[in-house]
């Protein structure tokens, strides 16, 4: 409920403080007393649209502050998590008008209009101005609807929700793998002669190194015996350099025996001639293994030549190229594994469909019988109020499915017999609309979360039994949330729970707007002043038989 608001330099009010009470609040005064600019000032301060004009003459800015205590079951609490705006309990909406533009605030944190407008349509409904009038919004007539039906409709509307959550998932799971299937199919006939052809060359990582070495040996093999023979005569030919050896040993082992000195040279020599005598017969191995193989040249020749082009093709180094491999492979195998996935997606979506559309035709069967419910009462409460004349009808159409099934909703009035049914949005405001949103929100109250109500001209143009039938509508609507309403009709203003009079007064310089909260004996007073335009004996005694009367029909209503 709203339980504050604050305006200062807001077109003629310079300070204006308002505290609410919860039930019917009751707003009086002369005409131009500032009722309207009340309204004005909620409007704005809940996201309605403001102008420089609003600024109070000579001021700077507009700064209008409103308070409220939504209840727990509020859904402004999730919009609030929603945009991340922290809480303690109440709501705070602040607004500043000034020549640099608008600037809006929700608890402290500064927000955009839309986040302002979106916060505050959920706690206050402005019956009377088409652009914070809840009931003008086309996609809240079906959530309405659907807050008529009983449990069972309520629990077949969840299931619906999520069953189009989890069949949508599948929707657009089933379109991601579809889509990259269509691309890897594309590319599938390549993936795997690429594979194919990695495969087939039945590469061994470390394999071409040995292949290297062993070609040069059998490219060079005839330099390399001549090489090699040279070497082998160098070392052991009659003249070569074991001989040598052989005979330098001899002399140091004889000196050796002469001095002992020398045996460490006699040992250096013997070694020498150890590893000469290794090295020559190791070249006469090669020299025996060195044989020219044409056939083993180009057959070495040819596999290089491969695998340099699968490394041209693929990887750098064989090793990369066997990655590149493997991860053909994996995808080819995700491709056959997206192929199962998506065959039992599709069976899934399609019997997602069948069910959830059992259910959407369950829901808008539910639906067509609310709407008649719905037509019937509102159509009483019209004829209660003093429209008998007016037709109200719900309107339903079939759209595509959504997570609230097939229907589209909208609320149709036809004000006078003739006059073809309308969209709400399309009547004129005033008190004819004011009044059919009163009989509307009476009925729907248990499914209207919005806990502030303002009513304004809802009594106009009416009197006698439609001003009486108004009143007490308004105070049973009082029983369940918070009303404010500008009315001119004592008849109304009985009924009230809290009586704010606003007056104007006219200074030397401007004019300023003063709001009395009005104790029971000035309350008797107002009324015989608004019945008659005076306080006179007769008056008072009037208005204390009208104050009775409300008051016996508010107690009889509340128990």
């Amino acid at each position: 409920m709203l339980t504050q608001l604050l305006i200062e330099q807001f077109a003629i009010v310079e300070r204006l403080e308002i505290s609410f009470d919860s039930g019917l609040c009751l707003l009086t005064g002369e005409t131009g007393a500032g009722k309207s600019l009340v309204i004005a000032a909620l409007s704005a301060v809940s996201g309605g649209r403001v102008s420089l004009d609003q600024v109070r003459q000579g001021a700077k800015q507009a700064y209008l502050e409103a308070t409220f205590v939504p209840s727990a079951e509020s859904p402004v609490w999730a919009a609030l998590t929603e945009n991340s705006i922290e809480t303690d309990g109440s709501v705070v909406l602040t607004r500043v008008i000034s020549p640099r533009g608008s600037r809006c605030r929700i608890n402290g944190e500064q927000v955009t209009q839309s986040v302002l407008n979106q916060i505050g349509g959920l706690l206050i409904d402005i019956v009377g101005q088409h652009e914070h009038q809840s009931l003008m919004r086309i996609e809240r007539h079906l959530s309405l609807l659907d807050g008529l039906g009983d449990r069972g409709h309520r629990s077949r509307l969840q299931r619906l929700s999520e069953g189009h959550g989890l069949w949508r998932e599948a929707q657009r799971r089933l379109q991601v793998l579809e889509t990259a299937q269509q691309e890897q199919t594309r590319q599938l006939d390549f993936w795997q002669f690429q594979l194919e052809e990695i495969r087939g060359a039945g590469i061994d990582p470390t394999e071409e190194d040995s292949l290297r070495t062993e070609r040069d040996l059998l490219a060079n093999a005839t330099q390399l015996q001549e090489s090699l023979g040279g070497v082998a005569e160098i070392l052991g030919g009659d003249e070569g350099i074991m001989r040598g050896l052989q005979m330098a040993l001899q002399q140091l082992r004889m000196a050796a025996r002469q001095a002992d000195a020398f045996q460490g040279l006699a040992d250096q020599v013997a070694e020498a001639e150890v590893l000469i005598s290794d090295a020559g017969r190791e070249i006469h191995r090669r020299i025996d293994s060195l044989e020219a193989n044409p056939d083993r040249l180009s057959e070495i020749t040819d596999r290089l030549d491969v695998l340099t082009r699968l490394k041209r093709k693929y990887g750098e180094t064989l090793p990369e190229v066997v990655a590149f491999a493997d991860d053909l492979a994996s995808k080819l195998d995700q491709m056959e594994a997206a192929t199962g996935e998506i065959g039992e997606l599709r069976e899934a979506v399609q019997l997602g469909e069948q069910e959830l559309g059992k259910l959407a035709m369950q829901a808008s069967h539910a639906r067509k019988e609310l709407a008649l419910e719905l037509e019937e009462s509102v159509m009483t409460e019209l004829a209660d109020l003093g429209m008998a004349k007016c037709a109200f009808h719900v309107a339903m159409r079939l759209r595509p499915l959504t997570e609230h099934g097939l229907d589209e909703v909208e609320f149709h009035i036809s004000p006078n017999p003739g006059e073809p049914l309308r969209p709400l949005a399309r009547i004129a405001s005033g008190g004819e609309m004011s009044r059919l949103t009163l009989a509307l929100k009476i009925v729907l109250r248990q499914s209207d979360p919005i806990a502030t109500l303002i009513f304004d001209e809802v009594d106009s143009g009416i009197s006698g039994g439609a001003a009486r039938s108004v009143a007490e509508k308004l105070a049973a609507l009082s029983n369940d949330v918070q009303v404010l309403c500008i009315t001119h009709l004592p008849t109304v203003a009985a009924m009230a729970d809290q009586h704010l009079r606003l007056q104007k007064l006219a200074g030397s310089a401007q004019t300023a707007v003063h709001v009395v909260d009005l104790a029971q004996k000035e309350r008797i007073e107002e009324l015989a002043y608004m019945a008659t335009g005076t306080t006179s004996d007769i008056a008072l005694k009037q208005a204390v038989d009208l104050y009775r009367q409300a008051a016996a029909f508010k107690k009889k209503g509340r128990g």
